[in-house]
């Protein structure tokens, strides 16, 4: 989620690219509280375009894990 709050200046948050689990913007859109939320907030979030695909991750075994922790 992103809450944006008040400023004295207009600020634009720019999160465009990321993957949000989701390639729904309706979805993503719920999630953020900015200007087209309540005109009082001076803040704009950018989200869109989103990244379609999640981020890669590296594979690992519990024995990998379990490792790290001897």
């Amino acid at each position: 989620m992103v809450s944006c709050g008040t400023s004295p200046i207009p600020v634009v948050h720019d999160l465009t690219g990321n993957f949000r689990g989701t390639t729904d913007e309706a979805r993503v859109r719920a999630w953020v509280i900015d200007h087209d939320d309540d005109p009082a907030i001076p803040a704009t979030v950018l989200f869109s375009p989103l990244a379609n695909q999640p981020v890669p991750t590296a594979k690992e075994s519990w024995g990998d894990v379990k490792a790290m922790f001897r």
